[in-house]
């Protein structure tokens, strides 16, 4: 488990009674875990993918840091909307249309009433700098990979 340094002792004392491994790391600009030190630590580990499953803030951010590199988008045909709905993902977005990664190739799998749609995250800024047009992913090559 990853956690705040300052984590109640008591509770880290249950996970490690359990035989979970409790690791105090640094908190990001917002007082949150920092996924940053979480994905270094996990490097230094030798662990070269996650799948990352969170809400939308989690899920955000480490697409705003490029830290994604394949997603699965399971999608339900309900219509979910207004004011405070949740959204797939949170924080500071993106600003610009052409900033924002698309996913190719898309590929769709029919799972009961629901949907999966796989693919790679790329910045459409990528494409026209890349040879042929190929576009290059988004995700940092340094960095464990992640799914989302």
């Amino acid at each position: 488990f990853y956690t705040a340094p300052t984590a109640p002792a008591r509770a880290r004392a249950r996970l490690e009674a359990a035989g979970a491994e409790v690791i105090g790391v640094e908190l990001d600009r917002h007082g949150r875990v920092s996924l940053a030190a979480v994905l270094d630590d996990l490097g230094r580990r030798g662990c070269t993918g996650i799948l990352l499953e969170g809400g939308g803030l989690l899920i955000g951010s480490a697409l705003r840091d490029g830290r994604v590199d394949k997603i699965c988008l399971f999608l339900a045909p309900i219509l979910i909307g207004g004011d405070g709905a949740p959204g797939w993902f949170r924080g500071g977005g993106f600003r610009s249309l052409p900033s924002c990664p698309r996913i190719e190739p898309i590929e769709w799998e029919r799972l009961g009433h629901d949907s999966l749609l796989r693919g790679y995250p790329v910045r459409p800024a990528a494409a026209a700098a890349a040879p042929g047009g190929e576009r290059e992913p988004v995700a940092d090559p340094a960095v464990p990979a992640m799914e989302i």
